[in-house]
């Protein structure tokens, strides 16, 4: 109510994991309820399969960067979004010389 931000940012925000869920987790659904505070009467909360989603594109990130490590090349990249395959594999520096099975 006075504008001052009350934690220290995304820092603090921890999804919630597997590990989260009671032993017991018995719920009721509510029938031709209207949600009042929500927008438009909705129940839903549509943040954490975004910042969840997150995690691909940077496991994505992570591997590109292994591949041009196995290169020779260590130095800074941008991964465009969306990012398709295309754009995955000149990333990844991959060429037909490098297509090679090891003995």
């Amino acid at each position: 109510s006075n504008g001052y931000l009350k934690s220290v940012g995304t820092w603090e925000y921890k999804p919630p994991l597997s590990s989260d869920i009671p032993s017991k987790f018995s719920i009721t659904f509510l029938k031709n309820v209207y949600n009042n505070s929500g927008i438009l009467g909705s129940k839903a909360v549509g943040e954490p399969p975004y910042i969840i989603s997150n995690s691909i594109y940077f496991a994505l990130k992570m591997a590109i960067k292994s591949a041009r490590s196995d290169a020779g090349i260590n130095k800074y990249f941008e991964l465009d979004v969306p990012s398709t395959i295309d754009i995955r594999q000149q990333a990844s520096l991959v060429t037909r010389n490098r297509l090679v099975l090891p003995y």
